[in-house]
């Protein structure tokens, strides 16, 4: 089932435009001292080939953490970030080499718990080109992207049983495979928590 996920993305400029297209769906909040145990990402759109994409990270095979998953850029709060979005910005720039003067966030997503303690707190942002990106070597195997069309899709994806590390069955989001990559778990959600968004 072919569901619409028609967005236009505002321009980058130097001050937020009065008009952003998240003013009305996604808070933005720029609130420093929030959650000391936060793990915010950022979930970049971008146009990719006159479509409108979500772009990924394909996480290096040599990381302790999550090796070879689909991912967004982010990690935990560090004690100097004084909020979410700047670390989700910071972690951008390290992981991918896109600084935050090529970066307009428009918003946040609802923050989530994991089953395994984190609280993961989304920043949806529009990256302007795919030129300033230069990824780190060591942490990311690939960068990539799916245009949103393709994610929104019905039947691209489901919730499918998954037994954790701890033992338990838990359901979880897959999406078919796009160009090799699987894209599931948390990523998968963020990424089904934009779209319910979008298509309201």
């Amino acid at each position: 089932m072919q569901e619409n996920c028609n967005l236009e993305l505002p321009v980058i400029k130097k001050k937020k435009s009065e008009n952003s297209w998240s003013s009305s769906k996604i808070g933005v909040n720029n609130s420093p001292n929030e959650y000391l145990l936060n793990s915010p990402v950022l979930v970049p759109l971008i146009v990719y080939h006159v479509e409108v994409s979500l772009l990924f990270t394909l996480r290096s095979n040599s990381l302790d953490r999550h090796s070879g998953q689909v991912s967004f850029p982010g990690r935990i709060i560090e004690k100097d970030d004084n909020s979410s979005i700047e670390t989700a910005l910071r972690e951008t720039r390290e992981e991918i080499g896109v600084g935050r003067e090529n970066i307009q966030v428009i918003g946040k997503l609802a923050p989530f718990n994991t089953a395994t303690g984190y609280i993961v707190n989304p920043v949806v942002g529009v990256i302007d080109s795919l030129e300033n990106i230069r990824r780190n070597e060591v942490e990311v195997e690939r960068v990539f992207c799916i245009p949103l069309n393709w994610l929104c899709v019905q039947d691209h994806s489901r919730m499918e049983d998954f037994i954790a590390n701890d033992g338990k069955t838990r359901k979880v989001r897959f999406f078919d495979l796009y160009e090799g990559e699987l894209l599931w778990g948390i990523t998968a959600k963020i990424t089904r928590d934009l779209l319910e968004i979008i298509k309201k």
